[in-house]
C-alpha cells in the first residue's frame, strides 16, 4: 500500500499540516463547560468554479457539535478534467450524499476534490486476492474486476465470500489499508489489489465449573464470529445452591470479565469458566416457647455454632435445634451452611419436649433421610403433590430431596411414586427445581395449596 500511494502519502502529510496550522481551536478546554466544536472545510480552490445555479453556500465552512457531516450535492467544473467526489487523506473517497464521521479525535478536517481525466487512457485494474488459509478460493461469477483510470472513485464489491471456516467481512486496500463495507477509494496510477479480511467461526463456551450443588445444566454453546464483540451472559446464566455468579474466567487470555461485560472475541474456540463468591447468610434459630430468635451471620459452607436457646424453661425441656432436613442439633454443636434457592433463607426450629419426657438427641445424615423416607410411603394410587419423600407430609424437607436429587441423583434418589409427588408446579413438566420452589412457597403462605399452575 505504501508503494502504491506515494503521492497520496505525500498529500495526506500537506493536509496534516493544513489541519494543525490552518485554523483556530474549536474543542472545549477543561477549564469550561463548551461543547466540543468540528470544523468541516471544502477547499473550493481558483481552478475549480462552481457551475451555475448550483448554492456554493452549501460548501461553506460548517462548525457544529456534530461529528459528521453528510456530503452535499454539487456540480464543479475544471476544464480537460471531471469532477469525482471528494477525499480527505487521500485515499478514502466519498461521493455526494455519503456521510463522513471523525473517529481519530480530530476537531477539524478539511475536504479536497478529486478529478480525473475522462480522456485518459492510461486504465488501471482492481483485482481481489482470494487466498485463504493458503489456498486460492475461486472466483465467484459474481465478482469481477474493475478498471478505472487515476483520480476516479472506486466502490468496491463487498458481497460476501463463504469459505469453509468462516467468511469475508470488509477487504484491505494494497496489503494495509482497511475497508469497512461500503467505504471507497481514490483510483491511484497503478493497479490494485483488494484482500478480503476473513471472519472465522468460531464456539463460544460457557462452562459452570468443575462444582457442586447445580440446579441445571453445567454448559451451553454456542457459535459466533470470531475478531467480533459481544456481550457476556448475566450471572443468572446458570444457578449455584448458595453462591451467586461473579465474573467469567476466559481460557483464552487468563483474565476476569464481569458478566454482561463487552469483549471482543478472538479469532479461534473460546470458553468462559463461571467464577463464584459464597452468598452471605443470616442463619435463624427460631427458639419459640416464648423466646427470641437468634441470627448468626455467616456464608455458604462456613461452620458456626449453634447457639443456646432464649427461652424460659415453662415446664418444658430443650431438645436442640431442627433443620429443614429434620436433623437435630444441640447448642455447641457445629452447623455447616450449606446455602439454599435464591430468594430463601435458613432457619432452623427449636424443639422442646415435657421435661418428664426423654431429650431427643438423635441426629440423621442426608443420606439417612432419603433412605428413611422412601420407605414409608403414601398409598400408589394416592397423589400428595409436594410430598417427594412420601412420608405423608409436604413440608420443607421435601424441597431439600428434590434439589438433593437434581444436583446429586447417586447419592439422593426418588421414589417412583416420590417422583410423581414431586412434580407440584406446571405438572408434567417433570422435576425440576421449581417444584422445589413451589413447596417453599407453600411453607411461607405465599401458596395456599399444591400443585401449583404455572
Amino acid at each position: 500500500m505504501k508503494k502504491i500511494f506515494t503521492k497520496a502519502t505525500a498529500f495526506l502529510s500537506a493536509l496534516t499540516m493544513s489541519l494543525c496550522g490552518g485554523f483556530g481551536g474549536f474543542s472545549a478546554s477543561a477549564e469550561d463547560s463548551e461543547p466540543v466544536q468540528y470544523k468541516f472545510t471544502f477547499n473550493i480552490t481558483e481552478d475549480m468554479e462552481p457551475a451555475p445555479k448550483v448554492d456554493v453556500t452549501l460548501f461553506d465552512d460548517k462548525i457544529s457539535d456534530l461529528s459528521y457531516i453528510n456530503i452535499p450535492d454539487g456540480t464543479f467544473i475544471k476544464e480537460g478534467y471531471q469532477f469525482s467526489g471528494w477525499t480527505v487523506d487521500g485515499i478514502e473517497g466519498f461521493l455526494p450524499g455519503d456521510t463522513y464521521n471523525i473517529t481519530n479525535g480530530a476537531t477539524e478536517v478539511v475536504f479536497e476534490p478529486v478529478w480525473y481525466e475522462p480522456k485518459d487512457t492510461d486504465s488501471h485494474t482492481v483485482s481481489y486476492n482470494l487466498e485463504h488459509n493458503g489456498e486460492v478460493l475461486e472466483y465467484p461469477e459474481w465478482l469481477k474486476d474493475i478498471n478505472a483510470v487515476k483520480g476516479m472513485i472506486v466502490t468496491p464489491n463487498y458481497t460476501r465470500i463463504n469459505a469453509e471456516d468462516g467468511f469475508s467481512n470488509g477487504l484491505i486496500l494494497g496489503g494495509d489499508y482497511p475497508l469497512s463495507f461500503g467505504m471507497r477509494f481514490v483510483m491511484p496510477a497503478n493497479d490494485v489489489v483488494l484482500t478480503p479480511q476473513w471472519t472465522k467461526y468460531i464456539t463460544l463456551t460457557y462452562y459452570a465449573g468443575d462444582v457442586d450443588r447445580l440446579v441445571g445444566n453445567d454448559k451451553y454453546t454456542f457459535n459466533r464470529n470470531g475478531n467480533t464483540t459481544t456481550d457476556l451472559a448475566k450471572n443468572d446464566r446458570f444457578s449455584r445452591i448458595g453462591f451467586n455468579l461473579t465474573g467469567w474466567l476466559s481460557d483464552h487470555d487468563g483474565q476476569i470479565y464481569k458478566p454482561l461485560e463487552v469483549v471482543k472475541l478472538p479469532d479461534e474456540n473460546i470458553t468462559f469458566t463461571a467464577v463464584w463468591d459464597p452468598k452471605s447468610y443470616v442463619v435463624v434459630f427460631k427458639s419459640g416457647n416464648g423466646g427470641t430468635n437468634v441470627k448468626i451471620k455467616g456464608v455458604t459452607d462456613e461452620i458456626i455454632i449453634c447457639p443456646e436457646p432464649d427461652a424460659a424453661d415453662n415446664g418444658k425441656r430443650f431438645a436442640g435445634w431442627k433443620d429443614s432436613e429434620g436433623k437435630i442439633y444441640q447448642p455447641g454443636d457445629e452447623y455447616l451452611i450449606y446455602g439454599t434457592i435464591p430468594g430463601l433463607g435458613i432457619s432452623l426450629e427449636g424443639v422442646w419436649e415435657n421435661s418428664s419426657s426423654p431429650v431427643n438427641t438423635t441426629t440423621v445424615t442426608p443420606a439417612e433421610t432419603t433412605t428413611s423416607t422412601q420407605t414409608t410411603a403414601t398409598t400408589a394410587e394416592e397423589i400428595v403433590y409436594g410430598d417427594a419423600n412420601c412420608d405423608g407430609k409436604v413440608e420443607i424437607a421435601d424441597a431439600t430431596l428434590i434439589l438433593q436429587f437434581l444436583t446429586n441423583k447417586d447419592e439422593y434418589q426418588l421414589t417412583a411414586h416420590g417422583m410423581i409427588n414431586a412434580d407440584c408446579s406446571n405438572v408434567g413438566d417433570g422435576v425440576t427445581a421449581v417444584d422445589a420452589l413451589a413447596i417453599q412457597k407453600l411453607d411461607a403462605g405465599v401458596l395456599k395449596s399444591l400443585p401449583e399452575k404455572n
